[in-house]
């Protein structure tokens, strides 16, 4: 077993490459690179055999080998000369791995990291976790898919840890591949705040991994992200979150690469690819559960806005002058239709005052009105409704579509394609697995 520790600053990369048989390691290599954003591209050849490891460091500007190491190891039997190529940039890292008997690469991984410019801030994931997530793949998938020989091994399936944190309940699942494997889902404890939801996620998480390998991890957090920044910026139901560093948390607990979007975005990524969205692009996906987002799904992917903001369709003001709004506005739609206050201005949970066809016919009023302003905008091929006010089906459904074509303009022929979300109260599970298998390729 071969292990290369990787460490990457911004002006500096550190390797170290040791083998556990000889429990001795290779003098480490270590290179400046230059100014943050503005580095040179660094190459790490590594020759891997039975008796000898060498690494061979480059750096493309010269074109020259600038660093090399050589070490005897321990003797592991007639091994193919496995050669692990290395390429870490500004702005992606890639690595291959070949046989030198067959000449032909059979692995390759490449993942976006770091903030190098603006045009690939969409993959704001750090260069240590990134290099680290594709390392983890490349041992997995190569040393261990193919035998020393040549041979292969079998397919390990990967693990993919899903966390929806919303202001009634979270939830989690774990996915081995595409599959649903384990699954536990909790109330929030608003009161305890952050300290006491990281406390269960924590204790969840450990006791999964007595019997589960964490491969890659995907957040849903319901309130605004900074995507770019991979930050919360706040929640508007459950205080305390501002500014929470919950991806180095989580990332800390499983043990692997973790990313986070605001749980609309990321129920959109669900229900748009395994859900009431597949094959139906623009996708408006909306959520009306303790609060009300919504997310975008395009053909090329999420569309976050220039600032990571885009979607948040709860706050558009549909009654000027109306109720208060947590956010401080008057008026919005998240004040006039959420659970959160419906529950306070009605004295009911949302799931009893939509049995009431009187009070549904109201509601449907001030809900359709926020759909319009989108569907005038976005001209949606479909609107896939999630959250726990969804659950009210044709009770909700079906004087919504009919309250919404009163409300769209005369002359318009834009499609009124609503339907409820299919995965129901796992919509920003499977989002997250979608997210996570975008971000941390195989």
């Amino acid at each position: 077993m071969n292990t290369l520790p990787i460490h990457i600053r911004h002006t500096r990369r550190s390797l170290v490459f040791s083998t556990t048989r000889t429990a001795s390691a290779a003098p480490s290599v270590r290179v400046r690179c230059g100014q943050a954003g503005r580095h040179r591209r660094i190459t790490l050849a590594i020759g891997v055999d039975g008796t000898k490891f060498s690494l061979a460091l480059s750096t493309t500007r010269t074109s020259n080998c600038f660093s090399h190491r050589s070490a005897r190891g321990g003797q592991a039997g007639g091994y193919r000369m496995n050669t692990l190529a290395i390429d870490i940039g500004g702005i992606k890292s890639s690595l291959a791995l070949s046989t030198t008997r067959t000449s032909n690469r059979f692995s390759h991984y490449s993942a976006y990291c770091g903030h190098a410019s603006h045009e690939h801030a969409a993959h704001p994931y750090s260069r240590h976790q990134t290099v680290a997530c594709i390392l983890h793949h490349a041992h997995r998938d190569c040393f261990s898919l193919y035998s020393p020989r040549g041979g292969h091994a079998g397919r390990h399936r990967m693990n993919t840890l899903a966390i929806d944190i919303g202001g009634t309940k979270f939830s989690l699942a774990l996915f081995a591949d595409e599959e649903m494997v384990l699954r536990e889902s909790r109330q929030t404890d608003r009161a305890g705040g952050p300290r006491s939801m990281l406390g269960q996620l924590e204790s969840i998480i450990l006791d999964w991994k007595h019997d589960h390998e964490i491969h890659r991890c995907a957040i849903g957090f319901g309130g605004p992200v900074d995507f770019g920044k991979q930050k919360v910026t706040l929640s508007t139901h459950v205080e305390g979150w501002n500014e929470n560093p919950l991806v180095e948390t989580i990332g800390a607990m499983a043990g692997a690469p973790v990313v986070m979007d605001n749980d609309a975005n990321v129920g959109a990524l669900g229900e748009g690819i395994f859900g009431a969205g597949k094959n139906t692009r623009p996708l408006l996906y909306i959520t009306l559960s303790t609060g009300i987002g919504s997310g975008i799904l395009t053909e090329h992917g999420v569309y976050r806005g220039a600032d990571w903001y885009a979607g948040e369709i709860g706050h558009l003001t549909i009654r000027p002058g109306g109720p208060e709004c947590l956010c401080g506005s008057f008026g919005c739609l998240e004040r006039m239709c959420c659970g959160f206050w419906l529950d306070r201005d009605h004295g009911k949970p949302a799931s009893q005052l939509l049995l009431d066809p009187a009070f549904v016919d109201n509601y449907v009023i001030d809900l359709s009105l926020g759909l319009k302003a989108a569907i005038m905008i976005l001209n949606p091929a479909r609107i896939v409704i999630g959250g726990g006010i969804s659950k009210a089906g044709d009770n909700l459904f079906v004087p919504l579509r009919a309250e919404l074509r009163r409300q769209i303009t005369s002359w318009s022929r834009a499609r009124m394609d609503v339907v409820p979300a299919a995965l129901a109260d796992d919509s920003v599970l499977y989002g997250a697995l979608a997210l996570a298998k975008e971000t941390f390729p195989l």
